[in-house]
């Protein structure tokens, strides 16, 4: 069993609990119940030995019924807080009436009161503590002031006792508790590196597998050894920059301690890429597919901090897959880089395909994933047709 399986198991016994001791079964049920038990053997063998002197010594009826329902009230208060309290009133009752006491009522009241200081609430444990003291000075003036001085020695140290038993258990759930916002953070953490990952294989995968099926498809029929021979190359430079960038990517990991990624680890898995850099490699690979393009980049870009760097290079990366799938052959693909003072605008526009319809490459991962991040910077995202035109358009805010 798995401690969130055990943590959820106690939760649903606290609810059915109604919540009046639910910080005494939040203590586990092995640690709650054992003191439970020694009371309640407490309690019987009190029971086993007012019956054997009531044998030896016949006893009146009412000091039988006080001594019955009194031990019976013992074993209960630990478990019933309330239908235990409600017992106890029958033998304080019947010493009450009676003038003496039987013997039961220091052990009842040293019991009620370390349970009512300990996980009952505050008023009624109060409450239940005035009327033991109002009955300990009633019964005083029928017995003895040394009646008064013992019942007010045993409740101050039952109420010490429960005090201790209360802070403990506040401690305990206060620790129980931190331990659960510990395992949600570390599964936030562990999703929010699958996340990261995952976005960083598509980009890695995505862009470069594009090339090689494109290469494939286009040059599947083809009977001109020089332009097979060309294709071939271009395969092989698509694979070869998708095996350095796996790497880099599985020597990130390996270097991470333990089994988590650190945040900078995270972020770093691709900051050799420079946005200038990309883009004159980006426009080489869609010329090489027949595609013009025209360029309009502000070389501030490259001086922006790593994440916002990061960020343009997966948009245009993004952006221009999906030109190479989708855009009409021979159509003009523009890429857009202006950085601001407070913000950079990235925009990739192509001409979208005349019989449109979603290519066989699509994961359908790519945009949601570009999203995603830039929202996670604070940024804006729009990926749509304007027209004849499919246009990829983000606002990045500058901190």
């Amino acid at each position: 069993m798995t401690a969130g399986t055990r943590f959820e198991r106690t939760d649903r016994a606290d609810e059915s609990s109604g919540g009046f001791d639910s910080w005494w079964t939040s203590f586990g049920p092995a640690r709650a119940n054992l003191p439970r038990i020694v009371i309640c053997m407490l309690a019987l063998l009190g029971l086993v030995d007012a019956l054997r002197g009531a044998i030896v010594e016949p006893k009146p009826a009412s000091t039988l019924v006080a001594l019955l329902v009194g031990y019976a009230a013992m074993a209960l208060v630990p478990w019933f807080v309330y239908v235990g309290s409600a017992m106890a009133l029958v033998p304080l009752s019947i010493a009450l009436a009676r003038g003496q006491i039987t013997g039961v009522e220091p052990f009842l009241i040293a019991t009620c009161v370390v349970m009512w200081t300990a996980v009952a609430p505050k008023a009624l444990a109060a409450v239940g503590i005035v009327t033991v003291l109002a009955w300990s000075a009633a019964i005083a003036v029928h017995t003895q002031m040394l009646v008064l001085w013992l019942m007010l020695l045993i409740v101050g140290v039952a109420a010490a006792a429960g005090l201790g038993i209360r802070f403990m258990l506040r401690s305990h759930q206060r620790l129980r508790e931190q331990y659960r916002r510990v395992l949600a953070e570390n599964e936030r953490i562990r999703v929010d590196e699958r996340t990261q990952l995952s976005r960083e294989l598509h980009d890695i995968v995505a862009h470069q597998l594009s090339l090689v099926s494109l290469q494939v498809v286009g040059h599947r029929d083809a009977d001109d050894i020089e332009e097979l021979r060309q294709a071939m190359d271009r395969i092989q430079v698509a694979s070869h920059a998708a095996l350095i960038e796996l790497a880099g990517l599985v020597d990130s990991l390996r270097d991470a301690p333990g089994d988590e990624l650190t945040p900078d680890q995270l972020r770093n898995l691709s900051v050799r890429e420079i946005p200038t850099q990309m883009v004159a490699s980006l426009s080489e690979r869609l010329t090489d597919q027949g595609l013009r393009v025209r360029t309009e980049i502000d070389p501030a870009v490259d001086d922006l901090d790593m994440i916002l760097r990061q960020t343009v290079v997966r948009i245009l990366r993004e952006a221009c897959t999906n030109a190479l799938r989708y855009a009409a052959p021979g159509s003009t693909v523009s890429l857009r880089i202006a950085v601001g003072p407070t913000e950079v605008d990235v925009k990739v526009t192509n001409v979208r395909h005349p019989k449109g319809g979603e290519s066989d490459l699509s994961t359908g991962w790519g945009l949601r994933g570009l999203s995603e991040r830039v929202r996670l910077v604070g940024g804006q995202f729009t990926a749509g047709a304007e027209g004849d035109d499919w246009v990829v358009h983000t606002t990045l805010p500058r901190r």
